[in-house]
């Protein structure tokens, strides 16, 4: 009777163990589909003109960037950040992510300045790195969540949860509220914090919630 017992219990795990594999298996296709399509939409929307035309172009933007945000929220490991450092965070993405970053900039750099790249000055160098071209800010503002999410989550051990109640606001006053400066200098602040698109962190945290719930 207890091997009977036994060998049923090792069944049922068994069975448990394959529903369990089963399912990741077909989130992990979910997501791969996912990010298939937002990446197709991201080239579609690069590729297709100016937002006035054509209208498609219009709807395409109004919701293939925070998909393709909310899926990088998803990926985020984020019980393995309760145990890593920001410099073990740095050295994780530093050669997936920021050196092809600065590649990309560099030779985008080139070929956008060629022939006349001795004429221009160093500031102007620098600012590619704050100041990114087109597509490439999302990789300066993916660090950005990603290290804010951190030190919301990690350091002062606030709930994903909190953390999009909190964002929200602060998201909604970035996308539809741009001051007037008399001073250039907290202008160019602006400027430089709204172009890493402050507004979509609050679709990484929907990202990360979906993924813990």
């Amino acid at each position: 009777c207890s091997r009977q017992r036994r060998s049923k219990q090792i069944d049922g795990k068994g069975k448990d163990m394959k529903k369990k594999i089963s399912v990741q298996n077909r989130r992990i296709e979910t997501i791969d589909i996912a990010k298939a399509m937002t990446i197709f939409c991201v080239i579609l929307g690069h590729t297709t003109g100016n937002l006035d035309t054509p209208l498609f172009r219009r709807v395409l933007y109004s919701f293939h960037m925070p998909l393709f945000i909310a899926v990088s929220g998803y990926l985020v490991p984020t019980q393995k950040l309760n145990y890593q450092s920001r410099i073990d965070i740095l050295h994780k993405y530093w050669y997936r992510l920021i050196v092809p970053w600065i590649c990309a900039v560099n030779i985008y750099f080139i070929i956008k300045n060629f022939p006349d790249i001795a004429k221009l000055d160093l500031i102007a160098y620098v600012e590619l790195y704050y100041k990114p071209y087109f597509h490439l800010w999302f990789t300066v503002a993916y660090l950005l969540y990603l290290y804010l999410f951190y030190l919301l989550n990690v350091k002062l051990n606030l709930k994903p949860f909190i953390i999009a109640i909190l964002s929200l606001p602060i998201c909604i006053i970035f996308k539809f509220y741009t001051p007037s400066f008399t001073n250039p200098f907290p202008a160019q602040i602006w400027w430089v914090i709204n172009n890493l698109r402050p507004y979509y962190f609050i679709f990484f945290i929907l990202g990360i919630l979906i993924r813990n719930y």
